[in-house]
């Protein structure tokens, strides 16, 4: 795992995880507290950038959740002074783009703003504006609507900068981000320069980042009624939904995949431009999964029966003691399936302790056990959303897989006598099969590749890549991946559009 990395995870770790509150300081040590945040003191000027964002994101939902919990108004004081202080770090780019522009984190050479530290930032002050405008009395509202229609046009403001600097991409069931390839420097600040040796510039977003811009996304279309925000909501998690695989009755998923064409590096050597496995740090699953619940509840992509599988996922990952729970992480069941004696590498290798999973928090309202172990109370059990919400959830199949735990098409619409990536993963070496089916996945229509497969827990290795031309009549269909290891059979499908 490169340094950057590493030290994005260590970063990262603190603030992906969902809090549950215990004893809660006062509004006044709250924001004394917060005041101290790296980018309001440790930086100068208006550069800053993504690592102390994260800084700046711990806690920062306390807000609001203090005023909820305690209806002591005088944390949203505190909010208003706290986000406004964040707000005024920001720098206005070349383009006009404002962001909390600074040291990019995988290549410090060079200065500019991101995806993601806009979003764990901006989705804080839009939890603001939404209780705000859903939660108080009318008679609480007044001093406090300014500020949250701000914080609404700033989010709308970020929103169309990343649109413009084109770093959305969508193709038939799903949509996300891609990093940008357009940075300053120090010596450079009235002028962009376009760098394709930046390492990431280019690659997709993991489901981490992807799902942090969706869900201001989300939150602006509740706040705004706006059709094209929640369409691009549905789709990041559409993205998300279409790759979660399942074992026995849980999920598995990884921290990244392809997304789309500029993730395959080559095809022969198979090599994509990024690591794919389940992330070995507990909090990018745990942060990951509040927001599967927030989309849930908000009507968006996921059932009733994708949260009872987390929650058995998180159930099996617990070790049954109440009193001493111990954890372990989401893929281990699957991975030792695969491959036996596997054992996780030592986290310390990579620089980091937190590894071994953890309670996903956000699910604790559905499950007695989860509650109990979080200190508080199931109150959700029947898995019930916001009144008014009309939910749309999204029909995909769910492969049930000990060994390909990855398998997508990129892009999965494509043209008529046009080419497209096959990109699978195994986790052992078997032999591979990949077909075209209907769009039902009931008859084959033609074998695309018969031949072994390499395998592999590593991120890198395991992966088959192939480049397929779609010289078949327009309409629906499925690529299937069958792998056959010992005298273990399984298969997964990858809907695909022929247009």
């Amino acid at each position: 795992m490169a340094p950057a990395l590493r030290l994005f995870g260590f970063v990262a770790a603190l603030l992906l995880a969902p809090r549950i509150l215990a004893a809660l300081e006062s509004p006044e040590e709250l924001l004394s507290m917060k005041m101290q945040t790296q980018l309001l003191a440790e930086t100068t000027g208006t550069i800053t950038g993504e690592g102390v964002c994260w800084h700046a994101s711990w806690r920062a939902d306390d807000f609001v959740q203090g005023a909820r919990t305690t209806g002591d108004l005088a944390y949203l004081d505190g909010a208003v002074t706290y986000f406004d202080a964040l707000i005024a770090k920001m720098h206005t780019s070349p383009d006009g783009g404002r962001g909390w522009v600074g040291p990019y984190i995988y290549d410090t050479s060079v200065l500019g703003d991101v995806h993601i530290g806009d979003a764990i930032l901006i989705n804080h002050m839009l939890a603001f504006a939404l209780h705000v405008r859903q939660e108080l009395l009318p008679s609480q509202r007044g001093r406090y609507e300014e500020r949250a229609q701000a914080y609404i046009d700033l989010a709308e403001h970020v929103i169309n900068k990343w649109q413009a600097r084109g770093t959305w991409y969508e193709s038939g069931h799903y949509g996300g981000y891609v990093s940008w390839n357009r940075f300053l420097t120090t010596d450079h600040m009235d002028a962009f320069e376009q760098r394709e040796d930046v390492h990431n510039v280019g690659t997709s977003l993991p489901f981490n980042k992807q799902q942090s811009m969706g869900i201001m996304h989300l939150r602006l279309h509740r706040l705004t009624g706006d059709a094209e925000h929640l369409r691009k909501a549905r789709l990041v998690f559409q993205y998300t939904r279409s790759r979660l695989s399942a074992f026995g009755d849980g999920f598995t998923w990884n921290y990244w995949e392809p997304f789309y064409p500029g993730d395959v590096a080559s095809v022969d050597p198979p090599k994509l431009v990024h690591w794919v496995g389940t992330h070995p740090y507990r909090d990018y699953q745990q942060g990951e999964v509040s927001e599967f619940v927030e989309a849930f509840e908000s009507g968006v992509v996921f059932s009733q029966a994708d949260m009872e599988r987390l929650v058995q996922t998180n159930l099996h990952m617990w070790n049954g003691d109440f009193d001493a729970p111990q954890w372990v992480n989401s893929d281990r069941q699957a991975n030792v399936a695969a491959v036996a004696g596997w054992t996780p590498s030592d986290p310390a290798a990579h620089g980091y302790p937190r590894a071994a999973g953890a309670l996903w928090h956000a699910l604790t309202p559905f499950d007695d056990s989860l509650a109990q172990l979080a200190g508080t109370v199931a109150d959700n059990t029947k898995y019930a959303r916001r009144a008014g919400v009309v939910a749309e959830f999204f029909d995909w199949p769910v492969p049930e897989v000990t060994y390909l735990n990855l398998g997508c098409v990129l892009p999965p619409v494509v043209v008529a006598g046009a080419s497209t990536y096959l990109v699978c993963k195994a986790r052992a070496a078997g032999d591979l099969r990949i077909v075209l089916t209907d769009d039902k996945g009931q008859t084959e229509l033609a074998t695309i590749f018969t031949g072994p497969s390499p395998g592999g827990i590593d991120g890198i290795e395991g992966l088959t890549i192939q480049q397929w031309t779609a010289n078949v009549e327009p309409g629906d269909y499925r690529v299937r991946w069958e792998l056959s290891v010992g005298d273990h059979r399984e298969h997964r499908d990858y809907r695909v559009t022929v247009d």
